[in-house]
């Protein structure tokens, strides 16, 4: 299952901000905290685009959890991620929406599979409402054409590189899951595994779609880690 999931605004960045948050309260969720990285970032004197991370959840949800297994309260609240494009995005002018899907979130925990299902529904509804059009796939690859939607054309048998990774971090922007959604999310990579361990991405590609210089600038612009030169 697809672990992250990105999604095309159709709004600038601040409107998709405030669009995400009346969208939460709509179906039911309290926004409990908004992190801006940016301001973050500007803190520490890194220029960045505007992110920020909206974190959400409500009472029902939290009984049902606890309810079923306490040790998943670990996996809430949800989150919600909005990343400014445009003049700050040489390859993307669109503001970025990304959330990692409940489904995958609650996969370790036992019994909370219907609830999961019934979260990933409404977290797509949140997002869908500043989705741009054709931007909001629900096998988690925006701008991608779902598998077998070929129209009878050959395809190339990706290669398989490995790309040495230095900036990897066990959670957040920087971790593993977010460095592979990332680079899942560039039309070309069919698949990719991360270890934090070996400090590297092994990912299956075609080189005919995909320059490995810009997808080393996409991983570090949205994820901070950096691709090393040189792949095998």
């Amino acid at each position: 299952m697809q672990e992250m999931v990105f999604v095309d605004s159709r709004f600038p960045y601040a409107e998709t901000v405030k669009r995400l948050k009346a969208a939460i309260q709509a179906k039911g969720m309290r926004v409990m905290f908004v992190d801006d990285q940016q301001a973050t970032l500007r803190k520490a004197g890194v220029k960045s685009p505007g992110a920020v991370v909206i974190e959400f959840f409500n009472t029902e949800y939290t009984k049902r959890v606890f309810e079923i297994d306490h040790a998943a309260h670990m996996a809430i609240p949800l989150r919600v991620g909005v990343m400014e494009g445009g003049e700050h995005d040489p390859h993307s002018k669109a503001t970025h929406v990304m959330y990692d899907r409940p489904s995958a979130i609650f996969a370790r925990y036992q019994g909370l599979g219907t609830l999961a299902s019934e979260l990933d529904r409404v977290l797509e509804a949140i997002v869908a409402s500043v989705a741009a059009e054709g931007g909001m796939k629900m096998d988690g690859h925006a701008g991608r054409p779902r598998p077998g939607l070929t129209g009878g054309r050959a395809i190339a048998a990706p290669e398989r590189v490995t790309l040495k990774l230095e900036g990897l971090t066990s959670s957040g922007c920087s971790s593993p899951a977010a460095v592979k959604g990332t680079m899942t999310s560039i039309e070309g990579v069919s698949a990719a595994e991360v270890s934090l361990e070996r400090g590297e991405a092994v990912i299956e590609v075609d080189r005919a779609k995909v320059d490995l210089a810009q997808l080393a600038a996409k991983v570090e612009r949205y994820c901070q880690v950096k691709v090393l030169p040189g792949t095998r």
